[in-house]
């Protein structure tokens, strides 16, 4: 009962002269119970539940369109090693590099996919930073989030939201619009109740003094961009000290 699967096949025929004939499928499909563990690590990844609503998926023409997809509470692992490297980078191996490149005559045209609404509900998350000298742990749970209006082949943003909690109760919410192509985030962040303290380790060298405690929270305009080099920048920063 983890796989429930339902899809149309058929057949559609091109509107050139020629009129070729080509598959398309569409239909719903359904995963239940996925778990992922790591060999030291423990579990690092489970999912309750996944569906997908296939709208359409063609693949000699190179497209897909998805109406929905929903997660319900994912759980995800992330911990960052002595080195400063995180482990999901350690779980699959790089592709290999020592393959001749493809000539402009053989690359293939980009896969055109497009999905209405991305839809995750109830998830969980552990981070683990063991790469300072007192080693930081947060548990976040309560983790909602959607993105809507993925399109590879437009030019247009698609828009996402997200809030989560931890278990010290402190909030984050964030949304604005992500950018596929270059990748790019831009939108605003808003952050309560964060407890200073259990943070001291990532601040502790620029401060002459130790915070026995407070809390803090605020709100920023912010704009990031991976490539070439990761690159963030705030703006219109307020931040209130309790």
């Amino acid at each position: 009962d983890k796989l429930q699967a339902a899809t149309t096949a058929g057949l559609q025929r091109t509107s050139d002269p020629e009129g070729k004939w080509f598959p398309v499928v569409n239909g719903t499909l359904g995963v239940r119970g996925l778990s992922l563990e790591a060999v030291g690590d423990g579990r690092v990844f489970a999912l309750e539940s996944v569906e997908v609503d296939l709208k359409r998926f063609a693949p000699s023409q190179g497209t897909a369109a998805i109406n929905a997809i929903q997660l319900s509470a994912p759980f995800v692992k992330v911990l960052r090693n002595q080195n400063g490297t995180l482990n999901w980078g350690t779980y699959f191996a790089p592709p290999s590099s020592d393959k001749a490149p493809r000539s402009a005559a053989n690359k293939t045209s980009p896969f055109a996919l497009s999905i209405a609404s991305v839809q995750v509900n109830s998830g969980q998350a552990v981070f683990e930073d063991h790469s300072l000298p007192a080693p930081v742990s947060k548990r976040v749970s309560g983790l909602n989030a959607t993105i809507t209006d993925v399109d590879t082949a437009s030019s247009e943003p698609a828009q996402f939201e997200l809030a989560l909690a931890t278990q010290a109760q402190e909030t984050v919410h964030c949304q604005g619009d992500l950018a596929l192509a270059p990748l790019s985030a831009q939108g605003t962040l808003a952050f309560t109740g964060v407890d200073l303290p259990p943070y001291a380790p990532y601040y502790q060298a620029a401060l002459p003094l130790t915070l026995a405690s407070g809390r803090v929270q605020g709100e920023t305009a912010f704009q990031f961009t991976p490539q070439p080099q990761n690159t963030l920048t705030l703006s219109q920063i307020g931040v209130q000290l309790s």
